[in-house]
């Protein structure tokens, strides 16, 4: 086969292959996975991509142990809740107060059977405060981060 020859193929080629990376790219399945502010409203901080560069902003411990986060991504304009040290039952709940008096909008999850971890889904936090709060199972207690 002569250059000239090869040539056509190897574009013909290229093009197949640019086309079909394209393709997968932009398929419904890998935008679904992006979010930021209001799209994030009960998403997986995980599963959108939003924990890739999320920080702690405020971080306590209960007087049982338990660690309780108040997550941040900036990309994603989202908090979050997550226990760790927790027992099966705890609940942690993230909540946004956009009059900083009563929460609008709240997310609850609860440690599961056999983990000592959880976390909540997201909440979008443009131009409002949110916290976190843990109820701990095991007496009652009810303990929050401050607001970010």
């Amino acid at each position: 086969m002569t250059r000239a020859k090869r040539t056509p193929a190897a574009i013909a080629a290229m093009l197949a292959t640019s086309v079909l990376f394209i393709g997968v790219m932009s398929s419904p399945a890998a935008a679904a996975d992006i979010c930021e502010g209001a799209t994030c409203n009960g998403k997986d901080p995980a599963a959108t991509h939003c924990n890739d560069d999320a920080v702690t902003v405020d971080d306590v411990t209960t007087a049982a142990g338990i660690r309780l986060r108040l997550r941040y991504s900036s990309n994603c304009r989202a908090i979050w809740g997550r226990v760790d040290n927790a027992r099966a039952g705890d609940r942690v709940r993230v909540q946004r107060h956009p009059n900083d008096v009563n929460p609008d909008l709240n997310y609850v999850a609860t440690v599961p059977s056999g983990e000592r971890s959880v976390y909540t889904p997201m909440l979008n936090d443009k131009n409002v405060r949110g916290n976190a709060c843990v109820r701990d199972v095991s007496n009652g207690a009810l303990t929050c981060t401050g607001y970010f």
